[in-house]
């Protein structure tokens, strides 16, 4: 168990409450907000002194909270939080009768459960943040579903210096909540300092709380209070009588800089920390956090960096008044580094390292927006980069060339220069493509987006598919692109053959930086579709294209179907999947042959966009994977991706020419599914019916009411509707296809409704 402090160094309070939602089908509330807002005015006031995050009423969606929650969760080890929710929640049953508690944001739409907040969404903050007590509190319906993990333990007597998880709600795990007996006001009650000259531990408020809710509504509605799994006896304590003296702080970001759990991270921090080192207000702290990362920081680099920022301070004071070219070179070094260093610095290992690198540049290193401000001028560790090469002192040349190499290097690795720091692996970070423009790239900043994207999403399907089956483990012909593992295997970054996944990967993981971030990656530039050509060239792009093409083609299409007639069912067809996100195969189009060409026909090969919008992170966001629709309002005037279109033809025949290109193709796809439906039912005799959220999509409309059944996959199968189908899923399963490569798209949706319904379903459209 961790030793932790009898105090806490930080408090952070996120409180959210929401009256109003945009869904109507949630009932509006009375008392929400105003429950979050006291709750707030007290935590904030003295004497508990919460910094207080206040998300109210349209404030409250599910990005805002995620950003909040990720926030907090930099608060260090001797901090305390409380996560606070006043508004609906809800169950829903899955299909093993488990029932998943979700917190509806102001935002929510109640169908679709991925726009709202699950319990364990939130609660992951303890698996996250080192803060040594995290108190969730829940004044919602079916909040009680939170403590379905908990494994309640009893408080021991040394409540601060212990860890604890804890969680209060308003409600059973089954059990609706009435707004108008608020669980906040009998919290604000049991929290009123004014009342008590005792320790307020929340253990204690809990089980007050319980007992007088259950009292006032004769049992019908009981607060849930225990400890999550991780606590260790410890008690979230809100106020205790005044007896000690106040933590001086320093500025929260760049504190949370220096604790963050990326080594880079921490590393840039420093240089904010040495701007406050004349400040009179956090001076100390600034020089106690410094000397802290020296002695206990496990990366040998911030250790370096924190030490030289040491060192240049002292000697900045102690030449006050003095020019740097004044300053010579015994000045500037009073004692060998190796006397100063600590103890895990070995001399030889400082020199020999620095030997290895290159001579350092005096351009100072990009400082990160978050944590801390930029260095200034009066940074020590900017003057000292800026001290001209002859004037270093002898005995420091190594160190500071390890150093300041370190972080321009680490920087441009960041910035995607495939470059490392001394001392750590290379992340392999991919080069700009050529005539790119390379931008600073705010680690924090990536990380957050990062964790917003579905590469990130740990409840996704793409990575959990294979989580009910025996092995527990995604096989080697689905690894490379649904876990990080699988992705290194097949790059060969794992030491194995390239090219080729030679095992299966956890089941899991999602895709995390490592997987493309590394100097195999970096190497990579050349993409072989699954219709077997090999397209090289791609630059930063080729990693995205490796998994982000389909799995089938024009080819394995043809392959399946032979010679069998069009017009035929036979019971050994199938329907073919291109999978998810083709776009790679989209962009491409002949030349990749990812949708079905049918024979005679000519298409359309690589759209080639503007210079500058030809590789995939120049309209993606690398990290969190949306559209910089931003940059598309420079040329086409729109942010409405679906609004965008370059050419006048009316391809769908509806006369109108101003409507978007996404709204041509979805004229025709909507032309093709009915064209689709009468061939079922015509040449087969069954009726079919899609649905793209279920595999394997077609299903036998059997009572024709237009509902699926998932035990009832559509067959038999004709060539010609295999072949249709395809096609009509491919425009579904990439959802930028008309962006990626839309007069592609149009060709192959063209011509697969005039194969299967004939010249007349085409009448009045033109083919691209």
């Amino acid at each position: 168990m961790s030793d932790y402090q009898a105090t806490y160094t930080e408090s952070h309070a996120l409180l959210i409450g929401i009256n109003d939602y945009d869904h109507p089908v949630f009932q509006p509330l009375g008392n929400a907000q105003q429950d979050a807002s006291d709750f707030a005015d007290l935590l904030a006031a003295s004497p508990y002194g919460f910094h207080t995050y206040l998300l109210l009423g349209p404030e409250a969606t599910k990005q805002a909270i995620l950003d909040a929650l990720f926030d907090l969760r930099r608060v260090d080890d001797n901090g305390r939080v409380i996560v606070y929710f006043a508004g609906h929640g809800y169950t829903i049953p899955d299909r093993f009768e488990h029932e998943t508690g979700y917190l509806a944001c102001t935002d929510t739409i109640p169908q679709r459960d991925y726009t709202a907040l699950e319990l364990e969404e939130v609660m992951k903050l303890r698996r996250f943040s080192a803060a040594k007590h995290i108190a969730f509190i829940f004044d919602a319906c079916f909040s009680g579903q939170a403590l379905g993990m908990t494994n309640l333990r009893s408080a021991a007597d040394r409540f601060m210096e212990r860890r604890a998880y804890q969680v209060l709600s308003a409600g059973a795990g089954d059990q609706a909540v009435s707004d108008l007996r608020s669980m906040t006001r009998l919290l604000l009650q049991e929290l009123n300092p004014a009342s008590t000259s005792d320790t307020l531990r929340l253990n204690a408020i809990g089980l007050a709380v319980q007992e007088q809710m259950a009292r006032e509504t004769k049992s019908t509605q009981i607060p849930q209070f225990g400890h999550l799994e991780g606590s260790q006896g410890g008690d979230l304590v809100f106020y205790e009588p005044p007896d000690a003296q106040p933590v001086d702080l320093l500025p929260e970001a760049v504190s949370r800089g220096l604790r963050d759990e990326n080594a880079r991270v921490r590393f840039y921090a420093i240089d904010s920390a040495c701007n406050l080192l004349d400040d009179p207000d956090h001076g100390a702290n600034a020089r106690a956090a410094l000397e802290a990362l020296v002695t206990r920081d496990p990366d040998f680099d911030v250790r370096s960096r924190a030490f030289e920022a040491l060192r240049a301070s002292t000697a900045e004071v102690e030449q006050e008044g003095t020019e740097a070219a004044d300053v010579t070179p015994e000045e500037h070094s009073e004692a060998p580094i190796a006397e100063t260093m600590p103890a895990d610095f070995p001399a030889a290992q400082v020199v020999s390292d620095a030997a290895a690198e290159p001579a350092f540049s005096q351009t100072a290193a990009p400082a990160i927006s978050e944590p801390g401000p930029a260095l200034s001028a009066k940074s020590p560790v900017a003057k000292q980069l800026k001290l001209p090469r002859w004037m270093v002192p002898v005995g420091m040349v190594g160190l500071l060339g390890l150093i300041i190499v370190g972080v321009l290097l680490a920087g441009s690795d960041v910035l995607g220069g495939g470059a490392k720091l001394v001392g750590e692996p290379s992340t392999g970070a991919r080069k700009p493509a050529e005539g790119a423009t390379q931008e600073s790239v705010d680690p924090l900043a990536a990380e957050k987006a990062w964790m917003v994207s579905g590469h990130a999403d740990k409840t996704a399907e793409a990575f959990l598919h294979w989580a009910e089956e025996i092995p527990q483990e995604i096989p080697e012909t689905c690894a490379k692109c649904h876990s990080t593992t699988g992705f290194q295997d097949f790059l060969g970054a794992d030491g194995s053959a390239v090219g080729v996944v030679d095992a299966a990967a956890p089941v899991g993981e999602t895709i995390t930086c490592e997987a493309c971030h590394n100097d195999q990656a970096e190497a990579l530039t050349s993409v072989t579709f699954p219709s077997g050509v090999a397209i090289d060239g791609l630059g930063t792009s080729a990693s995205c294209i490796s998994c982000h093409q389909g799995r089938e083609s024009t080819v394995s299409v043809d392959l399946a179907l032979g010679d069998l007639p069009a017009d035929t069912p036979d019971e050994t067809l199938v329907f073919r999947n291109i999978h998810y996100f083709a776009a790679g195969a989209t962009l491409f189009g002949t030349e990749a042959q990812g949708a079905y060409e049918y024979v005679g026909n000519t298409y359309v090969g690589q759209n080639m966009h503007v210079d500058d919008f030809n590789q995939c992170t120049q309209c993606h966001n690398a990290h969190s994977l949306e559209v910089d629709v931003a940059a598309c309002a420079n040329c086409h005037g729109t942010q409405e991706l679906q609004d965008i279109r370059s050419d006048p033809t009316d391809w769908d025949g509806d006369g109108d020419v101003a409507e978007g290109l996404y709204y041509e193709f979805e004229t025709m796809h909507d032309a093709l599914y009915a064209a689709i439906t009468a061939h079922a039912s015509e040449k087969v005799g069954v009726a079919i019916i899609y649905d793209p959220t279920v595999y394997p999509f077609f299903f036998a409309d059997t009572y024709g009411n237009g509902e699926i059944n998932v035990e009832e996959r559509y067959a038999p199968w004709t060539p010609r509707l295999v072949r249709a189908t395809y096609n009509y899923n491919y425009g579904v399963k990439d959802t930028g296809a008309f962006a990626h490569n839309g007069k592609y798209l149009l060709q192959i949706t063209y011509d697969s409704l005039r194969d299967i319904g004939g010249s007349d379903a085409t009448a009045g459209m033109t083919r691209p």
